[in-house]
């Protein structure tokens, strides 16, 4: 018996052969990672997903915290690439 792919190696040959091999926002083409757009990552329609370089993926995630926020201790300005 095989082991199902996961959810990242069903998507990524067709995210890659549909968008590039390049991270949709800043062109990095290392480490690409698919993030969920609409943040629900059993909604794995490919209109849903996008590949992102690590840092890109860390902004999408972390970027609405405010960078004023005395309890956030993670540098939002050194994730962008």
């Amino acid at each position: 018996m095989s082991e199902q792919p996961t959810p990242s190696e069903r998507y990524r040959k067709p995210l890659q052969e549909a968008l590039g091999e390049r991270c949709e926002e800043c062109g990095q083409e290392n480490g690409l990672e698919i993030h969920h757009k609409d943040g629900d990552s059993s909604n794995s329609d490919l209109d849903n997903l996008e590949l992102l370089c690590g840092a890109c993926h860390n902004r999408e995630h972390y970027d609405t915290v405010s960078n004023n926020d005395a309890t956030n201790d993670i540098d939002i300005e050194s994730l962008r690439c």
